[in-house]
């Protein structure tokens, strides 16, 4: 279940979190009021990916169908998320660098400029409306 809007009381502590929400993945990400704001995600895509065959069975619960753990699948999943989240500044962790290109081109096609940071075999991104 979805949580109340940051911002709101948090039952039974009478506090109140920092300002902002929780949205349902379906759901747009609200456009900035003013022009100093903007609007950021943040997703780890968890590798494997088309290029990279490194694994991490424990995120799946034996639920999960095997056909939904592929790149392929989750790939759909996270160009489907991110379109319609729509935001200014996109974060993205466990990037592979040999595919980055490719396992992110609709970002590209969408309007978003990129710079793939650090190095290794897991590297953070950082993408940005154009």
């Amino acid at each position: 279940p979805l949580r109340p809007p940051i911002g709101s009381p948090i039952a039974g502590k009478g506090e109140s979190e920092p300002p902002g929400m929780l949205l349902p993945a379906s759901a747009p990400l609200p456009q900035p009021t003013t022009a100093s704001s903007f609007s950021l995600i943040s997703l780890n895509v968890l590798l494997p990916n088309s290029h990279d065959g490194w694994w991490i069975y424990k995120y799946y619960p034996p639920s999960v169908a095997a056909a939904e753990t592929t790149w392929s699948a989750r790939s759909r999943l996270l160009e489907e998320l991110l379109l319609i989240a729509d935001a200014d500044i996109i974060c993205l962790q466990e990037c592979c660098a040999a595919s980055f290109e490719s396992d992110f081109s609709f970002l590209q096609r969408a309007g978003y400029a990129a710079s793939l940071l650090g190095k290794g075999r897991m590297r953070p991104a950082t993408l940005w409306k154009t």
